[in-house]
């Protein structure tokens, strides 16, 4: 059993934690993108609506207090970043820079808010290159974490691979999944 790490014989497995504690899951790859719930068809009819709504009652509460249920608009887009931000990765869409430059195509009025994520690590030639994209354009502001205020207040969720889009559903917020 590997946490995290790739399996490398035929019964070994990966355990990560799916999203927030205590939910777990238990896979025979590290790469989240091929797991079986990942290629399933979701099916709205066969949801329980009202175990459905209890649960999300109930970890939304758990997970945000009163703050998720007092959420606002304030008129920004929040940008909640991995790392490895000039690489576009087999699993993306875009780079994570490039994810930037379209929302700020796209939405040409909000500003944007970009956060890093306060466990990776940052080149310097990542940190620079989105200073540089933050200088072009005045509406960017950078950010490190900060994730449970940034939801209160935005407006929608922009992210590539970022479970913040998750969280963001508790504060009732749309996202946008490159």
């Amino acid at each position: 059993m590997f946490h995290m790490g790739d399996p490398f014989h035929q019964r070994a497995l990966t355990m990560r934690r799916a999203y927030q504690y205590p939910f777990w899951a238990i896979e025979n790859t590290s790469k989240r993108w091929d797991w079986d719930v990942a290629r399933t068809k979701f099916s709205v009819c066969e949801v329980n609506r009202e175990e459905a709504e209890g649960f999300y009652k109930f970890w939304r509460k758990r997970q945000f207090g009163e703050a998720a249920a007092k959420a606002s608009r304030q008129g920004f887009v929040y940008l909640p970043l991995q790392g490895k931000l000039q690489d576009h990765r087999s699993f993306q869409t875009c780079s994570p820079l490039q994810m930037v430059e379209h929302v700020l195509e796209n939405d040409p009025i909000r500003p944007v808010i970009v956060s890093l994520h306060p466990s990776e690590s940052y080149t310097s030639s990542e940190l620079s290159a989105l200073e540089e994209l933050a200088s072009r354009y005045p509406r960017i502001s950078i950010r490190m974490g900060g994730m449970a205020d940034l939801l209160a207040t935005c407006d929608y969720v922009v992210t590539q691979n970022s479970s913040v889009a998750y969280f963001g559903y508790f504060f009732a917020k749309p996202s946008v999944l490159f």
